[in-house]
Order: structure tokens, then C-alpha cells, then sequence
């Protein structure tokens, strides 16, 4: 179900999530991170979903400094639940012929990718590969 951005992240269990919360961990103690939609590949059966940060870099080709460290911040909680299934709120951009210009919607839970698990984190490199699945084929503990 679509619904505006802060409410998908209050339904994953964020109490007081600002308008550009990447992740956080919800009140039962459960991480939550957002995902692109557009950025979910389909991979013999699977979903998987990384970064790339080209859109993040200044003119100089280092990442720009907010971006950099929200992402460290990500990451580090990234790492900390490596192998573990998270909530995954699924973000859906406002595309434009300029690109994504910010949210248009956001799902929570989705259908088929209501659960994340990061499968390696590469923090100094500002890089993750995680696989999304479905809210019923794993359980948390």
C-alpha cells in the first residue's frame, strides 16, 4: 500500500521520523532501513539492492559531506545487523526529466520486500549489498 513517506516509517515503527530518515530502529528494537524501489534489482528470482554513489559526490568526486555521514551512520547500523533480517521501508522517487527530485510515496509493508538482510557492508568504501524478501519468509528473533 502507498502511503506518504513518514507515515510508511512510523508504520515500520519509527515514532518521530523527520522527512529524510534513511533508517533508525523501531520501537520493539527491530533496525529499519529505506530502500529506492528504483534501485531493487531482480536477480534469478531474488531482490537485491546496493549503492552507488555517483549522485552523492560534489564536484570534486568525493561524497558530499551530510550525504557521507548519514551513509557512515547507515552503514555502521548496517553492520551491526549483518545476516539479520530488518524492516525495509520501500521508497518510491518523484522522477522527473532531471532524475529523482525526492519521494513521491513509500510502502511499508511491501509486498515482496518487507524485510532486508544485508549480506556485506563496506563502511570506508560507503558500500552494501543487502537482499530484500517477503515479511513471511523470515521471522525475527
Amino acid at each position: 500500500m502507498n502511503m506518504q513517506f513518514k507515515e510508511a516509517l512510523r508504520a515500520a515503527g519509527l515514532l518521530n521520523p523527520g522527512r529524510t530518515t534513511w533508517y533508525g530502529v523501531a520501537t520493539d528494537g527491530v533496525p529499519v532501513f529505506t530502500i529506492w524501489f528504483h534501485e531493487v534489482r531482480h536477480i534469478n528470482g531474488r531482490y537485491f539492492a546496493w549503492w552507488d554513489h555517483e549522485g552523492l559526490k560534489d564536484t570534486d568526486g568525493e561524497p558530499k559531506l551530510r550525504q557521507k555521514g548519514r551513509a557512515w551512520n547507515y552503514l555502521e547500523l548496517a553492520a551491526e545487523n549483518l545476516g539479520k533480517p530488518c524492516r525495509a521501508v520501500i521508497v518510491h522517487p518523484k522522477m522527473t526529466e532531471q532524475g529523482n527530485t525526492g519521494v513521491a510515496s513509500a510502502e511499508y509493508p511491501h509486498s515482496t520486500m518487507s524485510r532486508i538482510v544485508f549480506r556485506t557492508v563496506d563502511i570506508d568504501a560507503l558500500q552494501f549489498i543487502a537482499e530484500l524478501l517477503p515479511e513471511e519468509s523470515i521471522t525475527i528473533s
